[in-house]
């Protein structure tokens, strides 16, 4: 018989299963960066399939880790190979899969600030606005004395006022503002009485300091100058008024001599 007859001979059959890896899979939890120039980002990387003995190359070659920290903005990139099909002749994989993650940034917190001076001395009308931009939004404001809890704060005194604001990832950025007030309103008056009795040659004449100049003048007599002349005898006010509507007030007596009067025996 021939021996390569194999229809007179027993046969055996066997059946036989190729089983793959599962596919190699790369999640990762990204970090961002917390302040604008801060260098504290992360990239957590979770890898799934193929033997489960990994290598790792990130961004070329500079890195080996499997996580990343200390990171600032940009993309980031990473190779992962699973060892067990790494050909040593070769040094390459066929088991290998890449994936970018960004870690993004933030425009840098700013601050600045609008204010009105306090018009008249002692008033309490000064107010501060702040204005705020970059970071991550969200801000709070904590101004020196607690209060107010927003950008704005009104109805003060003079003084410095500092705040603080703070982002979301508590970032934050202060600044001081002061507040001033003007010098006190303030009249003083020079004046000269009648000469003669029945006469109207007396005169005022005025010097005003503080508030904030210009100023104007309301007499009671319907003048609207500084100094005013060819007075009578009796009483005169003024009303002075600054370019931020101040006001000091003034009166005072003109006066006059006695009636010269001329008497004879004979």
């Amino acid at each position: 018989t021939d021996q390569n007859d194999f229809s007179s001979n027993c046969l055996v059959t066997m059946d036989f299963e190729v089983l793959e890896p599962e596919e190699l899979t790369i999640i990762g939890d990204v970090s961002n960066i917390s302040c604008f120039g801060a260098v504290d980002g992360s990239i957590d990387i979770t890898v799934s399939g193929g033997s489960g003995n990994y290598s790792y190359a990130w961004n070329a070659g500079t890195s080996y880790s499997e996580d990343l920290s200390d990171l600032g903005p940009g993309i980031y990139t990473i190779v992962v190979m699973d060892e067990d099909s790494i050909d040593p002749a070769t040094g390459t994989s066929s088991c290998l899969t890449t994936q970018s993650f960004e870690i993004l940034g933030y425009e840098p917190l700013t601050i600045s600030e609008t204010h009105t001076n306090v018009s008249c001395n002692g008033a309490m009308d000064g107010s501060i606005v702040v204005s705020v931009s970059g970071g991550t939004g969200d801000y709070t404001y904590v101004w020196q004395d607690m209060m107010p809890t927003d950008e704005d704060y009104e109805s003060l005194g003079p003084g410095v006022y500092s705040v603080v604001v703070t982002d979301g990832n508590d970032c934050s950025v202060s600044i001081e503002v002061e507040i001033t007030e003007p010098e006190e309103l303030t009249i003083l008056e020079t004046h000269t009485n009648v000469s003669c009795n029945g006469g109207n040659d007396a005169l005022i004449d005025l010097t005003v300091s503080g508030g904030v100049a210009p100023y104007n003048y309301f007499w009671s007599n319907g003048e609207t100058i500084e100094d005013i002349s060819n007075l009578g005898v009796g009483f005169y006010s003024v009303l002075v008024t600054d370019s931020n509507d101040c006001t000091e007030t003034l009166e005072l007596e003109i006066i006059e001599p006695e009636e010269l009067i001329i008497s004879e025996t004979h």
